[in-house]
């Protein structure tokens, strides 16, 4: 054969090799457009927007007035008594219909919801703050394609759930419900109780195998080299040889690489690679917050898959040790001792499905203007957007985090617990890589609730009511968080409940942390301050007027992040 011919031939075999190696092996949809939503029961249609609400498209539709003005809020409060259906119609073409693989994704559904693809039920929803993935390869049909979703009231559910037990639960309207405590109204905010597809809802078509996610956790740092550990999870529908392989875009660290032959299922691969003079991530008003962008990618002879993720260099611990004024309460970060300074990060808007990413660019901008190193994102509110994280990251912003409980005790049966299970093993994934996050914590004042607001007493709790419902917080906050905490993310600390005592302890001021509300709330003088000093005070303040534009809170309206060496 001609020279020319041969290499003719072989340019032609590394082109068609190149081409299949950059062809994605996952495809994704957006599921934004030409919905309409409905009173159940009624067959009136109106435009819906989604990612929404139900308030905010009413809003749109004229229906209610705007329920910030005024005295409106009362005129809207039955909205959350109501059903209300949501529906779209989309058209599957034949290149998406020959994917191995269809998932239907739910990133948030607020939140007692069943969801029909083409007249046959494929999910019942019971939690606002979980990822919900369906099969619908065996759905789905070549041509139109019908999706509705019914959202049961809320009200409703939780007073079917109520009825079920002996005993009435502290806050028991909203307990039943995985849904934002925030919602049913506290001191600082209204009373909106939602319902919606409150984030983007989407298809995923994938061919074989995919990139499911990746923890890189730094192992050691040295001045000469960060050694990073990178446990990559990939879902397999069929048995395939592959190359995983860890790089920097910018040329930061050397690129590492590892064959692997992947089986049907999960398949949890690990490699490690070094970034030579690593640059720490410090939190602001220390140094720099640098960041290194990571890129994982999965090889097949069919295709490519591609997660990106950016990490911090640094180390964060909660140091408790005892000394002369009790027990230390304190972070270190880089071995450094930090006077923690912030406020607690309360949700920007009482319809989370409106903010931007400016909103929390604004937010996020004024903590750094007021020297803020800490937010602590309360239980009352909402897992917070990824913008919120990635913005802490870059600026240096350490999170404490909650799991989203409040102010009052939960049941125990096992489809809630399990559902919990979901919500926590969700956002722990899709959290921990985020150099910010310093501190996972259990709840928001419930054992302080338990032992000091007489809840006991006032529900008329027999001694077999208490030990019950103890024995559910118990199984919560120290059995199955921890637990999946274990499993997901053992390189943060975490705290069970905050605060450790009420601020009528003594041990308030010596050990763990502090809700110090006897300023405001206890109608002592501001001057108690310079008295009631804490290990860390993690929460204090005084109710403020509301802002001057017309949306819901601040976020700065529970205040205070503070330690004491």
């Amino acid at each position: 054969m001609d020279r020319r011919l041969i290499f003719i031939a072989g340019f032609i075999v590394l082109m068609f090799s190149a081409c299949k190696e950059s062809q994605p092996l996952v495809g994704k949809r957006l599921l934004n457009q030409d919905w309409e939503f409905s009173q159940s029961g009624t067959d009136t249609w109106h435009p819906a927007e989604v990612p929404g609400c139900v308030h905010t498209d009413l809003m749109s539709n004229g229906i209610i007035e705007d329920p910030f003005y005024r005295g409106n809020e009362d005129s809207v409060q039955w909205i959350s008594e109501k059903d209300w259906a949501y529906r779209t119609s989309f058209r599957i073409d034949e290149p998406e219909n020959a994917h191995q693989a269809a998932e239907l994704i739910f990133e948030g559904l607020d939140t007692h919801a069943t969801v029909q693809l083409n007249g046959e039920v494929i999910l019942e929803s019971d939690n606002m703050f979980r990822t919900y993935t369906i099969d619908v390869s065996d759905y789905l049909t070549k041509g139109e394609n019908h999706l509705e979703i019914l959202f049961h009231s809320p009200e409703e559910y939780n007073n079917r759930q109520a009825a079920k037990l002996p005993y009435v639960l502290p806050e028991d309207e909203r307990v039943h419900s995985r849904k934002a405590p925030y919602q049913f109204g506290w001191d600082w905010g209204p009373r909106l109780i939602t319902s919606g597809i409150w984030k983007p809802v989407y298809l995923r078509f994938w061919n074989q195998v995919r990139i499911d996610n990746a923890f890189l956790k730094t192992d050691k740092i040295s001045d000469e080299k960060a050694v990073v550990i990178a446990d990559v999870e990939v879902d397999v529908i069929e048995p395939v040889n592959a190359t995983i392989k860890i790089f920097s875009p910018e040329g930061a660290f050397e690129s590492v690489s590892r064959e692997v032959s992947l089986q049907r299922g999960i398949n949890k691969v690990n490699l490690d690679f070094e970034i030579p003079e690593p640059k720490l991530w410090w939190s602001n008003g220390l140094g720099e917050p640098n960041l290194y962008d990571v890129h994982v990618e999965l090889l097949t002879e069919n295709g490519r898959d591609l997660l990106t993720e950016r990490i911090g260099i640094r180390t964060i611990e909660l140091v408790q040790e005892d000394d002369q004024h009790g027990r230390s309460f304190e972070f270190h970060l880089n071995g450094v001792p930090v006077f923690a300074k912030g406020a607690n990060f309360i949700p920007l808007e009482s319809f989370p499905s409106r903010l931007t990413r400016d909103d929390y660019e604004s937010a996020i901008r004024d903590a750094v203007k007021s020297n803020f190193n800490m937010l602590r994102v309360w239980g009352g509110g909402i897992y917070e957007d990824d913008a919120f994280y990635e913005l802490c990251d870059e600026n240096g912003i350490m999170v404490w985090q909650d799991f989203i409980f409040a102010c009052a005790m939960y049941p125990g049966d096992d489809g809630f617990v399990e559902t919990i299970r979901h919500e926590v093993e969700d956002n722990v994934v899709r959290l921990r890589n985020h150099a910010s996050l310093a501190l996972w914590c259990g709840n928001n004042e419930i054992r302080n609730g338990w032992f000091d607001w007489g809840w006991q007493k006032r529900l008329g709790y027999s001694e077999e009511d208490s030990t019950q419902i103890w024995s559910d917080y118990q199984k919560i906050f120290h059995e199955l968080i921890p637990e999946v905490l274990g499993h997901q993310d053992p390189t943060r600390d975490y705290w069970p409940s905050s605060p450790s005592y009420g601020w009528g302890h003594e041990e308030a001021l010596t050990e763990g942390d502090n809700h110090y509300w006897g300023v405001w709330w206890g109608m002592e003088p501001f001057s108690m301050y310079r008295e009631k000093v804490s290990r860390f005070m993690s929460e204090f303040g005084f109710q403020a007027f509301p802002p001057g534009r017309p949306l819901s809170p601040s976020p700065w309206k529970k205040t205070g992040v503070c330690s004491r060496m």
